[in-house]
This record gives structure tokens, sequence and C-alpha cells, in this order.
């Protein structure tokens, strides 16, 4: 059949007439696949509305992806003109191009001229695929046929996402680097702040406060601290990412989790720098420290 992914070659068709077109609308172009059924369900692909193509008796008859149904501006698609072909169904949109690019308007016709040509396509197990591909060469070799090359979906796909990973290990360096160094920031200011408050906590301990009241005071105020600082951070990065997000045509939401786990991993280890450090200081002998301050 006609394979999606790797395209060897693909037709196009040039369409000046609709029905309710215009004067103002300009010919659209239409990528067409001269498939039937046994294409959509191969691929999985959905009829969303309207009939599937199904023999000599359809040749006249076309079905068509959303992206098509927008482009040509129709609320009912169903029994619409194209040319001399009539739109018996719309399928759903998929998406075979890098993910900044928007889906093509697609026309699927039983019509073969000027067909290009097909491959041959095969659904498998992933498990075994290096013995499907060593299984097909054998067969190639034995049989003398001139085979071009094997590829699955996956791997042709992944050709168009080099430029996404590579910025995805570039981003993630620099993001690990970022949180390094923010916590080491975290973990001296909070050390710091304990230290020059040391005489402080000598005394409140003197007067009867506990390791538990003592640390309970320091982190209600680093925690005031975080959440200001979290608000900053996640409304500058939530601004950030959504104008990001906007060049992909799929685009991944943003759940309120992340920010609430993000919120809870730092305030994890902000008590846990506090805590070493108030333990540390609670232990002390507050005449000792209160006779060196």
């Amino acid at each position: 059949m006609y394979s999606l992914l790797p395209q060897r070659a693909s037709t196009s068709s040039t369409i000046g007439e609709w029905d309710g077109k215009s004067e103002e609308q300009k010919p659209v172009t239409l990528q067409v696949i001269r498939e039937g059924r046994d294409f959509l369900d191969f691929y999985g692909i959905k009829l969303l509305r309207g009939n599937y193509l199904t023999g000599k008796e359809d040749i006249k008859s076309v079905l068509i992806n959303e992206a098509a149904v927008r482009m040509f501006g129709w609320s009912e698609p169903i029994g619409k003109k194209i040319y001399n072909y009539t739109v018996v169904g719309v399928i759903k949109d998929f998406h075979i191009s890098p993910p900044t690019q928007p889906v093509k308007p697609y026309m699927i016709t039983l019509d073969r001229r000027n067909d290009h040509g097909s491959d041959y396509v095969i659904s498998f197990d992933e498990e075994h695929l290096s013995d499907l591909r060593n299984s097909m060469k054998d067969y190639i070799e034995k049989n003398g046929i001139n085979f071009g090359y094997i590829k699955t979906a996956n791997e042709a796909y992944e050709e168009y996402l080099v430029s996404e990973k590579m910025l995805m290990k570039l981003l993630s360096f620099v993001s690990m680097i970022c949180v390094v160094i923010s916590l080491f920031g975290v973990y001296s200011h909070v050390s710091l702040s304990c230290e020059r408050r040391r005489k402080e906590i000598a005394i409140r301990k003197i007067n009867g406060a506990t390791a538990g009241n003592i640390m309970k005071m320091f982190f209600k105020d680093y925690l005031l601290m975080l959440a200001v600082s979290c608000i900053i951070a996640f409304l500058a990065g939530t601004v950030v990412m959504k104008k990001w997000l906007e060049q992909y045509v799929e685009q991944t939401s943003m759940d309120a989790w992340i920010y609430f786990g993000l919120f809870i991993l730092m305030a994890a280890f902000i008590l846990l720098c506090v805590a070493r450090s108030i333990w540390k200081a609670a232990n002390e002998n507050p005449a000792e420290v209160i006779k060196s301050e």
C-alpha cells in the first residue's frame, strides 16, 4: 500500500472548483492518497462521519480529512463536490510531518490515475523487530528482489525530531546546572542564617524552646520566601513555555500538579537544610554558645 511513513513519493492535486467557493478563495492543494478502506484500517485512521470507499462504484467519491474541511470552509462536507468528485466521508487528521508543521489537507480516492507506486507495509510486534529485519533480508536475498530499505514508522518520524531531541538535551543540561546552583545557594543561605543566629537559638533554648519549636520558626520564614519566589518563577516560566509551545501543532498541557510537585520538592529540601542546621545548633551547650558570642 501507500505508506505514510516513510514517504517515498507523494502526489498532490490543485483544486480550483468546489461547492461553496467564493470569488475571494484561491485554488488550494490537496495531498492525494489512492487507497481504500484497508489503508485506513491498517493505520487506524478514524472515520469521523460518512462512509468508507468500498469498490469501483466509489471511483468518483472521496474522503477528506479535517484539515481539508476547514480549508474549504464547510460546516457539512458530506455530499459536497470537489471538481467531479463527491465527498462521502471525513477522516480524522493524522500527523506525519514535523511537529512544528500544521497537518496538510488530504483527499483519499480509489482513482488510480497517476499512481506513484506503493510500498510493502507490515504490521509487527516491536519486540520482534530484529527477527523481522533478518527474515525479510534473507527472503529478499534468496529471491533476488530489488528492494530499497526497511524502515519502521517510528524510525522515519524520529528523523523529524532530531532538532527537538538536541534542544531537549541542551535544555536538560542547562536546567540541571541551574538546579544544582540553586540548591547550593539555598543550602548556603540557610546554613549561614542559622550560624549567624546561633546566639538567638541558644537563648530560646535556655528559655524552654525545643528544637522543634525553633525549627518551626525558621521553616515558617523560609516557607514564605519559597512561596513568593515560586509565584514569580512559575508565572515567568508559564509565559515562556506557552510562547515556546505555540510553534507546535500538538501541544502538551501544563498541569497544576507539576507546579505543586516542584513546590513540595523545594519545601522538603529547605526543611532538610533547616533541620540539619537547627539540630546541630540545638545540641550545642547554650552557655558555651553565648560565651563564645
